[in-house]
């Protein structure tokens, strides 16, 4: 299958030593933007894994689906990512870094139940921006003054703790919901996602240019503990160190600004990622990495990534892990 080019404005530079990084060596470079990108200088990688099935699919994931949850809407949680019960049933995660030493995340759930999810969190600055797109079920048990009207601008369906107690139990650890109790909660006419990455086809090729070939990612952010994703060859999944039964198909390195937002009721300050606009990124799928870049143009648009060349990538149908790295972050590939 042959793919057009994506407008020429969508092409970024790459710094040389983010190429480096995403092709082996095992050495640590910076992911920050600046440098005209290298040449191409080995060939794209073929798809190693299926292809989506040509009946329903899942949108956020690409595999088989029944035809009832291939159109059942996508239920958003946010949860800490250490004690975080039920990412292993996300079909998308985006990482966001709180702090430096303290790490959220965004599960968005839609193609498997998930029993038990928790303990549920709190609206956070960025979530008006990465919402919009995935049109979700938002569990969340409220957040400061400005963010929830933030999202009801949006038209984001509220799952609240506040309005929709049913749909959550007390734990130990905070308030737990499920897949279950918050689709039961969920308002008429709630619409699935769209798909947010386009997928491979049988033998298509994940990127048309730089490629290398990576069995561990390692990544430091300033300030915080080193992460290491490692690459499982018998399930075509990335397996990520601290989170049992987290595997993942595709996982994408974001670059983001970072800007420090006043929250209040009561008044403090938070940490979100600024995700709208562009950047540079690495973008891992199988055992392939190539050095990419993202643009989200609107909160109501899905990010693009694209590779050197311009053009789209093309991942592999499986869940995604998105880790929003914040500016002087460090990457090493094995």
């Amino acid at each position: 299958m042959s793919r057009a080019k994506s407008p020429r404005w969508l092409a970024l530079p790459l710094g040389a030593a983010l190429l480096a990084a995403g092709c082996g060596g095992g050495k640590a470079a910076s992911l920050q933007p600046g440098a005209a990108a290298p040449a191409a200088s080995s060939p794209a990688a073929a798809a190693t894994t299926p292809a989506a099935a040509s009946g329903p699919v899942a949108p956020l994931t690409g595999l088989p689906a029944s035809a009832a949850v291939a159109v059942r809407p996508a239920i958003a949680v946010r949860l800490p990512l250490e004690g975080g019960v039920g990412l292993n049933d996300a079909d998308l995660v985006y990482q966001e870094y709180e702090r430096s030493t303290l790490l959220k995340v965004l599960a968005i759930f839609q193609s498997r139940d998930a029993p038990e999810i928790g303990p549920v969190g709190g609206v956070r600055p960025a979530d008006p921006a990465l919402l919009p797109s995935l049109r979700p079920l938002y569990a969340n048990t409220g957040g400061a003054s400005g963010t929830e009207g933030l999202l009801e601008k949006a038209a984001i369906s509220q799952v609240t703790s506040s309005a929709a107690a049913s749909a959550y139990r007390s734990g130990t650890a905070g308030l737990m919901t499920s897949t279950a109790g918050v689709l039961a909660a969920a308002p008429a006419g709630a619409k699935p996602p769209p798909p947010v990455l386009p997928l491979a086809g049988t033998g298509e090729a994940f990127t048309t240019s730089h490629v290398g070939k990576a069995r561990t990612i390692t990544i430091t952010p300033p300030g915080a503990p080193a992460e290491t994703w490692t690459y499982s060859a018998a399930g075509h999944s990335w397996l990520r160190s601290g989170t049992p039964g987290v595997a993942v198909a595709n996982l994408i390195l974001q670059n983001v600004d970072y800007k420090q937002v006043l929250l209040r009721d009561p008044d403090r300050f938070a940490q979100s990622a600024r995700v709208l606009g562009r950047g540079i990124c690495t973008a891992v799928s199988g055992g392939t990495v190539t050095p990419c870049s993202w643009y989200k143009r609107s909160a109501t648009s899905v990010t693009g990534y694209v590779d050197a060349a311009g053009v789209p990538l093309r991942f592999a149908p499986g869940p995604t892990w998105v880790v929003l790295l914040p500016p002087g972050s460090k990457l090493a590939t094995g």
